[in-house]
């Protein structure tokens, strides 16, 4: 179960996670390794799911842009650039 964050949401679960080493630069270009699309990394989608075991935790997950169509998550977006150069 999940659901999908507002804009200001997303935002903070982006800066959470740049905070603790995982993300790009909000204008850097990325590629998911699952559907090959590429955009900015700002346009990423954040969800928070709820673990089935402990629901009383929330947890914030980036996945592409594409989610739910995409299965793709923070740890499948690569820099574009470092594969086309």
């Amino acid at each position: 179960m999940y659901i999908e964050l507002d804009e200001h949401q997303k935002m903070i679960a982006i800066k959470d996670h740049q905070k603790s080493g995982l993300g790009f630069a909000l204008e850097e270009t990325v590629e998911c390794l699952h559907c090959g699309e590429h955009y900015q990394y700002k346009n990423v989608k954040a969800i928070r799911t709820k673990p089935q075991f402990r629901s009383d935790n929330d947890f914030d997950k980036i996945v592409c842009k594409n989610f739910p169509k995409c299965n793709g998550s923070i740890i499948d977006l690569i820099p574009f650039k470092e594969i086309h150069d």
